[in-house]
């Protein structure tokens, strides 16, 4: 298994991100990153991912700002930058925290199936070159989730993949890139579908 602390880091930064979205009727992705940059890029890639995977996708531009801080991040990971860095019209967005509370609620039932389904297998698939290979795909993908926004459920498919991939190398499990090959699969044949 993993260390206990990275099995509770997932549930702890839900909880964290639930704190911050509690004032007011909006958060805005500022204080959801300042949560989440506490930990690590691989965090805030598979937080907005999953985002971006639930109902709350449906918030117009969510999936474009969600798919440009995936981008960001595994840029910055690529190029060993240690802290997380958003450009100011990133930070300055808002997400409605009715909506964002919801999203939370499903995300905290993934997190604490992740903190403790996960165990550290096949690990030549989540670290070294395979390593730099997902953070590669996180780029590709982060970067097309804005020109996928106007066609339905294919930024969610590429932000689930995302988030497959980015639970696989934080918790160390190998056999999560293989689910994530499998919807790899299934947004390109949905992507081939579409055009």
């Amino acid at each position: 298994m993993v260390q206990n602390s990275e099995r509770s880091s997932l549930t702890e930064t839900v909880e964290t991100i639930v704190e911050a979205s509690q004032q007011g009727d909006e958060t805005t992705v500022s204080e959801i990153s300042d949560a989440v940059g506490r930990t690590s890029h691989l965090t805030a890639i598979l937080f907005a991912a999953s985002l971006s995977a639930t109902p709350l996708s449906g918030v117009p531009g969510l999936s474009t700002v969600c798919g440009l801080i995936i981008a960001t991040c595994a840029a910055q990971a690529l190029l060993g930058r240690k802290k997380i860095w958003l450009p100011g019209f990133l930070r300055r967005k808002k997400v409605p925290n009715k909506r964002l509370g919801d999203a939370l609620a499903w995300l905290s039932k993934g997190a604490a199936y992740l903190d403790g389904a996960t165990q550290t297998r096949f690990r030549p698939l989540v670290r070294g070159a395979a390593r730099k290979m997902l953070l590669s795909l996180f780029l590709v993908g982060g970067l097309m989730m804005p020109l996928l926004e106007f066609i339905p459920f294919s930024a969610s498919i590429v932000a689930g993949t995302i988030a497959f991939f980015s639970a696989a190398l934080l918790t160390r499990d190998g056999l999560w890139v293989a689910w994530g090959m499998g919807l790899i699969g299934l947004a390109a044949t949905g992507a081939v579908w579409a055009f």
